[in-house]
């Protein structure tokens, strides 16, 4: 047999009495003279990063009898940059001297100087700076470093006026960038303002624009030119002062933006000042009355209704899902409160019909977050406002919470016309994480049994549990049941499976009953339970996080049981990655519920 390690050959192989010693069953010194192997590999051809070094075994037939892999990192060299000169604060003119330093752990590095991307590199220098080799640590020493400074002036006269970058770069010996910093700068050959007047930033304006201004500069033979959205239009000018008026009709509604640039003779623009407005012909209000919820049962068609009101007679209404308008009818009918209520907006006579409504067909579009837009729109087209809701459509499964006494007071009437909570898990009790492991009811059990149960939401029952051994795990099982047994109907109550809770204690140094007990005890534990529960003729529901359940419990141990996955992605749409079997799913530990106070834990049913 040989030894070959993929792709690096040449490996010495040498005699280790102490593996022939230790590792029995793989043949003796015989068929095993030299079972060490060492050796030097060349990496400078790999690239930076992660590379698998494999190792593999070959019998007389060139057969893979047994292989080993390791992972090895290549680590790129730490580098840092500096950019001393020019600061980001002051103008600079036809020249500019830069000057910095670089650190690194190369010390066969490169930099690169560019402006703007051009490279100019050719304008610097490096030299020695004692006081940077002294003071920064981290990046290499004197030996790697011999030149950690560099400078030169570097000619800008080919540059316009304006904001420019400056950009250092070390190379390593590889060609890889190891570390860039980037400076804006501002290259200023003349002295030069401008003022906008009228309008003011952010300005709304209708049909109609009127432009004023002043300007100052030393540059020689400048015209003043006005632009509107980069388009030039006519502008009146004495060389210090500026007007235009603007027909804003041809504008669609929105933000617009007002330049005036000082530009001279040879076309150079040396200054500008550009301000926004916004165009906005005609006001509206938009509301959406239903759906309320967000969470929406997928079926054949919701009910959508509202009201609008703007200045223009002749809007309307148009609805989009996902941003694709619906064609689809809505009427539009006479709303007296909302004619009395609402002020503005051209009143009854443009909006003698404010209403609206329309059925919204969901055949074929899938589960999911959507978001349902209305939007008034102009006569020209334009969109005078806008309404957005985010709804989440979903079939298959319900949606729940589960709660325990440190949920506080819960209006369950709340909860359940807050849209979308079919079913809660409500604890039962627990079992403490000190040495007795003595069980307590929690607070709040029966009356968040009775209340859910009351206005119609599913419920079932559940305990954290602290069992070490498996007749503790039946004790934790019949607990539950004599404590159901002992409020009369509380079991009619239940429509949800009984919970067993399978996490990590509370105890702040981590030295709960059950933290560093091993996994064949955790697993025997749960599986007492799961016994008694059958035997009580209930098919139990396990709780447990993903690492629980792949990592800290062997559940092929256990029978007749479903898994509730505690793995929290907080959205529904970013599915777990666990690839177990669950029939229930916590997806959030921060969820928002009308009637409770504070974060919520947030479920889904899949059964």
């Amino acid at each position: 047999m040989k030894l070959i390690i993929s792709p690096i050959e040449g490996i010495n192989r040498f005699a280790r009495s102490d593996v022939l010693e230790v590792m029995k069953g793989y043949g003796d010194s015989s068929t095993n003279p030299t079972p060490g192997f060492d050796g030097t590999i060349d990496l400078s051809s790999y690239d930076y990063g992660n590379h698998t070094i494999t190792v593999e075994l070959l019998d007389s037939k060139g057969d893979v009898l047994t292989s080993e892999k390791v992972t090895v990192n290549i680590k790129k060299p730490n580098g840092k940059i500096v950019i001393d000169l020019p600061s980001s604060s002051s103008n600079v003119s036809y020249q500019a001297y830069v000057s910095g330093w670089t650190m690194s752990e190369d010390k066969n590095d490169t930099i690169r100087v560019s402006v703007d991307g051009n490279d100019v590199t050719s304008y610097i220098s490096r030299f020695y700076r004692d006081d940077v080799i002294n003071a920064i640590k981290g990046y290499g020493d004197k030996d790697s470093n011999p030149t950690p400074g560099y400078g030169g002036t570097i000619d800008l006269s080919a540059y316009t006026d304006g904001k420019h970058e400056l950009t250092v770069e070390i190379i390593s010996s590889r060609g890889i960038v190891i570390e860039k910093e980037t400076k804006t700068f501002s290259l200023k050959k003349y002295n030069s303002a401008i003022e906008i007047t009228s309008p003011k930033s952010n300005d709304t304006v209708k049909t109609s624009l009127n432009v004023s201004g002043s300007v100052s500069t030393d540059a020689p033979n400048k015209t003043i030119k006005g632009y509107v959205d980069d388009i030039e239009v006519p502008i009146s000018s004495n060389g210090t002062t500026f007007t235009f008026t603007y027909d804003t009709s041809v504008l669609t509604d929105g933000k617009h933006c007002i330049k005036i640039a000082i530009v001279l003779d040879s076309g150079e623009v040396i200054y500008t000042k550009e301000q926004q407005f916004n165009v906005k012909k005609y006001e509206g209000t938009i509301t959406l009355d239903y759906p309320q919820t967000t969470n929406i049962a997928n079926g054949s068609q919701i009910y959508i209704t509202g009201w609008e009101m703007s200045e223009d007679v002749n809007s309307k209404v148009q609805i989009y899902l996902d941003n694709k308008l619906q064609d689809i009818e809505i009427s539009s009918y006479y709303r007296e409160d909302v004619i009395n209520a609402v002020n503005g907006y051209g009143g009854a006579a443009t909006n003698p019909t404010p209403g609206y409504s329309a059925y919204l067909n969901l055949i074929n579009i899938s589960d999911g977050y959507h978001t349902l837009t209305i939007k008034t729109i102009n006569s020209l087209g334009e969109v005078i406002t806008t309404y957005d809701k985010q709804i989440y459509l979903y079939s298959g499964f319900t949606l729940g919470i589960d709660v325990s006494q440190y949920n506080g007071n819960i209006n369950w009437n709340s909860v359940k016309n807050s849209g979308g909570v079919d079913f809660a898990f409500i604890r039962l009790g627990y079992r403490g994480w000190g040495a007795p492991g003595n069980f307590a009811l929690d607070t709040k059990f029966v009356e968040n049994v009775n209340n859910a149960h009351s206005v119609g939401i599913k419920t079932g029952v559940y305990l954290f549990s602290q069992a070490i051994n498996y007749q503790e795990g039946v004790a934790e099982a019949d607990y539950i049941i004599n404590n159901l047994n002992m409020n009369p109907g509380m079991k009619d109550k239940l429509s949800l499976p009984i919970v067993l809770d399978v996490e990590d204690s509370t105890a702040e140094n981590g030295q709960g009953r059950t933290d560093n007990i091993s996994n064949a005890q955790r697993t025997d534990a749960v599986r007492g339970f799961i016994d008694r529960m059958n035997q009580y003729g209930y098919k139990p529901l396990i709780y447990a996080n993903k690492d629980y359940l792949t990592n800290r419990l062997d559940i092929s141990k256990w029978a007749n049981y479903d898994v509730w996955l505690a793995h929290w992605t907080y959205d529904f749409n970013k599915k777990s990655d666990y690839t177990g079997t669950y029939t229930f799913w916590q997806y959030s530990n921060c969820g928002s519920i009308a009637g409770i106070n504070g974060c919520v834990d947030l479920d889904l049913s899949y059964e």
